[in-house]
């Protein structure tokens, strides 16, 4: 399964009064470290210094490949700006079709913290990466074609993209509506594997049980992710009595 941890650098809140600066994925399939990439805004052939097109196109063709999004606030800021810069453009937008993954959710739904910022779980969770300090003018002088402001801020979007794999996969057994990986295999295996990471070293974890049915569960030795088992055993009712 090809992962994208992916984090996007703009100008502004807004994609109608703002472009993208640069924007980084982070490849990962799940077992090892995959290779990270930057596009940059001054990378590409532009009309004027406020001309985005070439980085919005490059990071929508490089998403496209991916069989699964990660991100952190994505869904409400990353994906639906880069979405509306590619319309601007008169371009096709990004695969709507592809699972995203958006850890904010997870923090927000999942965790009781004293603030979802990524900097802040960062902190909590004492990973590797850690969020860098820009100053505001470096965002112009980037645009503006100053090369050590856009390495700056190129910089900062790396380091964002290592914190998601390390709080992605710190974060799996808690995630819902996570694709099951089997899934994206040309030959799934017939025993039990964990639909997260894909591991066959599950114990037997008990049973989810509804009024009629129980289903096995399954705890991943390998993630901690607890799943099920999609057939059923019929609980047998008892006689009811007056």
């Amino acid at each position: 399964m090809k992962i994208a941890h992916l984090d996007l650098e703009c100008s502004n809140l807004n994609a109608d009064w703002g472009v993208i600066i640069c924007g980084c994925i982070k490849w990962d399939n799940g077992k090892s470290k995959g290779k990270l990439e930057s596009f940059r805004m001054t990378d590409y052939d532009q009309k004027d210094m406020m001309d985005d097109s070439g980085v919005c196109m490059a990071m929508r063709d490089a998403l496209d490949t991916a069989d699964m999004w990660v991100s952190w606030y994505g869904a409400k800021f990353d994906i639906p700006y880069l979405q509306a810069r590619l319309l601007n453009h008169g371009e096709k937008t990004a695969s709507t079709l592809t699972p995203h993954v958006d850890l904010w959710r997870t923090s927000r739904y999942q965790l009781k913290v004293s603030s979802n910022r990524l900097a802040n779980v960062q902190r909590f969770f004492k990973l590797k990466a850690s969020k860098t300090p820009i100053d505001q003018g470096v965002w112009f002088k980037a645009i503006a074609g100053h090369s050590p402001s856009m390495n700056e801020v190129v910089k900062h979007c790396k380091e964002d993209v290592k914190m998601l794999e390390e709080m992605y996969h710190i974060f799996l057994p808690l995630i819902k509506g996570h694709p099951n990986i089997e899934l994206f295999k040309e030959k799934p295996v017939d025993d039990p594997t964990c639909p997260k990471c894909g591991s066959s070293h599950l114990w037997r974890h008990g049973y989810k049980v509804t009024k009629t049915r129980k289903y096995q569960k399954w705890h991943c030795q390998n993630c901690g992710s607890v799943s099920s088992n999609r057939s059923s055993e019929v609980v047998q009712q008892p006689p009811l009595t007056a």
